[in-house]
């Protein structure tokens, strides 16, 4: 652990299960955003890891990427990510954090995150 509390490991493969949603989540996941997700994990792999707190598994950042993979498993129980050990696991940052440090990191990284702008002129290029 470094002075943070958090690990040096970028990102640990582990099953989906260890990690469980944030029963307090404030944010809503709708059916085509968990498509949308799926879809791209499909087309272009894992873009992002999940940030889960130590000891307990719950889920800091990445429901809607959770969500996304579940639904892949539930077309394909076998579905494999690349790099993965095995079906089913996912990339994981486990950070040794206080609930309420967990909790004020998630509000943060979900409403930091949809202060973004899209730049057409770049997407278009």
């Amino acid at each position: 652990m470094n002075t943070a509390g958090q690990s040096k490991e970028a990102a640990t493969w582990v099953p989906i299960n260890t990690v469980q949603p944030w029963d307090k989540n404030p944010w809503n996941h709708p059916p085509e955003q968990i498509r949308e997700l799926a879809d791209s994990i499909k087309a272009y792999g894992w873009g992002r890891t999940i940030l889960a707190q130590s000891g307990t598994g719950r889920i800091i950042g990445g429901h809607g990427i959770r969500l996304a993979m579940l639904s892949l498993l539930a077309e394909d129980p076998e579905y494999n990510l690349p790099g993965s050990p095995a079906p089913g696991f996912v990339p994981v940052r486990f950070v040794d954090v206080s609930d309420q440090k967990a909790t004020a990191l998630a509000l943060m990284d979900n409403r930091a995150s949809r202060l973004s702008e899209q730049d057409d002129n770049a997407v278009g290029k």
